[in-house]
């Protein structure tokens, strides 16, 4: 199980065009990704639960991806929310 941390920088935070790319990008991997923003947690495969973790300027989002391409998924994510330019990274 890999977790990682990203604190959203954005002026705009993630929108929803955003998420539904991250959602495509998850989908990809076998293994389990999720996503948590102020207490609520999602699976990032499904997109209109993903919508909910509605991430503003500051937030802090938990990411956990769990299983065989786990590696892979998370360098996909960080890659994502580094070349959207809405992150910065926290752990």
């Amino acid at each position: 199980m890999i977790e990682f941390q990203y604190r959203i920088e954005s002026e705009t935070g993630i929108h929803a065009r955003q998420i539904g790319q991250m959602v495509r990008r998850a989908r990809e991997f076998k293994c389990q990704i999720e996503a948590e923003n102020r207490g609520r947690k999602t699976d990032l495969k499904e997109l209109l639960p993903s919508m909910r973790i509605a991430a503003r300027r500051g937030d802090t989002l938990t990411f956990c991806c769990d299983g065989e391409d786990e590696a892979l998924a998370a360098d996909a994510i960080r890659d994502f929310l580094e070349d959207a330019g809405i992150r910065e990274g926290v752990s």
